[in-house]
């Protein structure tokens, strides 16, 4: 293993822990709310007032950059293949 797939794994993990530990702190606020507006629903009224959109999106581009790094090699072998 290449440094590029041990920095995807440590990306992917990171990304899949906060993701993880940023929704149960929503699920965990969501019974104390007294009220929200429906059109974004109690979960993402939740969000916004805890302010955890910061680190849900952080988890999404960790996850993001995680996979592109552990399928490096893949993605530009395909390219190579279909750019002759």
């Amino acid at each position: 293993m290449g440094k590029k797939d041990w920095m995807g794994i440590i990306f992917f993990l990171g990304g899949i822990l906060l993701y993880g530990l940023t929704v149960v702190g929503v699920a965990v606020y969501m019974p104390q709310m007294t009220g929200w507006s429906d059109p974004p629903g109690k979960y993402w009224a939740a969000i916004q007032e805890m302010r955890a959109m910061f680190p849900l999106v952080l988890s999404w581009i960790l996850i993001l950059l995680g996979l592109i790094l552990l399928f490096w090699e893949n993605m530009d072998h395909l390219l190579k293949k279909f750019s002759n």
